[in-house]
């Protein structure tokens, strides 16, 4: 990798960490912004915190042949590849796999031709497993229902339900109301959540208790999770 200068520090910040009220990005409304090292930029969701977080949700685009220097991850991270292909020591992330990095857990993430990912930082309790848990979705087993909609279970714990959902071009589902927030993005495709539209790389975290019901014209997958996750402050 060529070596590639760093630019200014992440200074503190905190937005969309307040879980009592619905949050929205649009993908029509989001914009890239620098990271500390040339030739990888992201789109913040929600953050608190400096270059450390406390918590962060974000689209992070690494530019062909662009690297993060070696760090920690002290709440451990989850991601899952968008497009091309995200490598670290440990191996390579093409699109599709989904990946689950423990607590403490340490990497130099880069990527030969360019990639995006959508990820997690620091909503992992200190007590999840110890082991990176990664999962191609492309070649997982896929559970069917009488609709037609696919679910894939990422993860389940006393803190979380994270899936992916496939929706079959003119498919609805209702959700059933839960005590927790309720989060999406749309990994592609085209989705209606009570009739207000997102489109693909839009983000959207409901409030608990929220009665969603949700189509897509053309189909769509998902990322869903119910939950928080483990929230530091």
């Amino acid at each position: 990798m060529k070596n590639r200068p760093e630019t200014a520090a992440q200074p503190h910040l905190e937005f969309n960490v307040e879980f009592d009220e619905t949050v929205r990005v649009a993908a029509e409304e989001q914009k890239y912004a620098a990271t500390p090292m040339v030739g990888v930029e992201r789109i913040m969701f929600e953050r608190l915190g400096g270059e450390v977080v406390r918590r962060a949700t974000s689209v992070v685009r690494y530019q062909p042949e662009s690297y993060f220097e070696s760090h920690a991850h002290a709440g451990g991270e989850e991601f899952i590849t968008l497009s091309g292909v995200f490598s670290d020591e440990n191996g390579d992330y093409p699109k599709g796999v989904y990946v689950r990095n423990p607590v403490s857990s340490t990497h130099r993430p880069h990527s030969k031709e360019g990639c995006e990912i959508f990820v997690k930082l620091a909503q992992m309790p200190d007590s999840e497993n110890h082991e990176s848990f990664i999962l191609d979705t492309n070649t997982a087993d896929w559970q069917i229902n009488a609709n037609g909609i696919a679910l894939l279970q990422l993860w389940k714990s006393e803190y979380e339900d994270t899936q992916l959902i496939r929706l079959p071009a003119g498919s609805r589902l209702v959700e059933d109301v839960v005590d927790e927030v309720t989060e999406y993005f749309v990994l592609d495709g085209d989705l209606q959540i009570n009739d207000e539209a997102f489109t693909a790389h839009s983000w959207v975290r409901f409030k608990p208790h929220s009665s969603l019901i949700l189509r897509s014209d053309n189909g769509a997958t998902l990322y869903r999770k119910i939950g928080k996750g483990f929230v530091r402050r």
